[in-house]
């Protein structure tokens, strides 16, 4: 009896078996911030779209390839996260740079704290290729100063290289409403003499009402023909 019931035991034991859990899915999107025409294909022939919206996919590593036409651009293995979602940006400033996917670690862009209100964090990069590797970078807006908009110069970056630079904090203006201005200029120039060497305009989206800024921190960067590209934004 006791080796019957010993047996038996071992049979039930052995039924139970182990747990099994099923792979969990997760999402993920890419939103496109490369110069060229870019063709992405995911794991052997999906062929996916750099749109910025969310696509179900295995949680686990992903493969993708980026083509520009029949030129293989990159190769490489995506994250995605169990029952999360996952923003990659397909990041290439110039036709001669090489394609960069990056997500919000870049910079330590994920860790970078919000500004109090009224303010707004920018981190700026220079990727022209009509400019030096290095250049200062000076930011106006306007603001209302009785009794009409006056331009004022609210941050200063000195020798911006071909990577992102620290963050830094400026003020936002405000007109007579005192709503904040979305309108800015970029003006660049050398480091050695001052002369200037470009200017360019750029927004910073609001919130239509109640009037605020939609984000407060910011990568942007120069792209190869001279633009103004706000990368990232939260």
């Amino acid at each position: 009896m006791i080796s019957i019931s010993l047996a038996l035991l071992n049979i039930c034991s052995c039924s139970k078996g182990d747990p099994v859990s099923d792979p969990g899915f997760g999402n993920l999107s890419i939103a496109n911030f490369a110069s060229g025409e870019t063709r992405i294909i995911q794991g052997t022939d999906h062929e996916f779209t750099a749109n910025g919206k969310n696509f179900s996919l295995l949680s686990g590593k992903n493969r993708f390839r980026f083509y520009n036409a029949d030129l293989l651009l990159l190769d490489t293995l995506l994250s995605v996260d169990a029952f999360e979602a996952h923003a990659y940006f397909m990041f290439r400033p110039a036709i001669s740079s090489p394609l960069k996917i990056v997500d919000s670690r870049l910079n330590d862009f994920d860790k970078e704290l919000k500004p109090d209100s009224g303010s707004v964090k920018i981190s700026l990069a220079n990727f022209s290729k009509s400019l030096p590797d290095k250049v200062n970078i000076y930011v106006l807006t306007s603001t209302y100063i009785p009794y009409a908009l006056q331009p004022v110069q609210v941050g200063a970056w000195q020798n911006v290289s071909r990577s992102f630079s620290g963050f830094q904090k400026i003020k936002t203006g405000r007109d007579q409403s005192s709503r904040p201005v979305k309108e800015f200029t970029l003006v660049v120039k050398d480091p050695d003499d001052r002369a200037v060497l470009s200017t360019a305009t750029f927004t910073l989206p609001l919130i239509p009402e109640p009037g605020k800024q939609a984000s407060s921190v910011y990568l942007i960067y120069i792209n190869g023909d001279g633009q103004v590209i706000p990368l990232m934004s939260k």
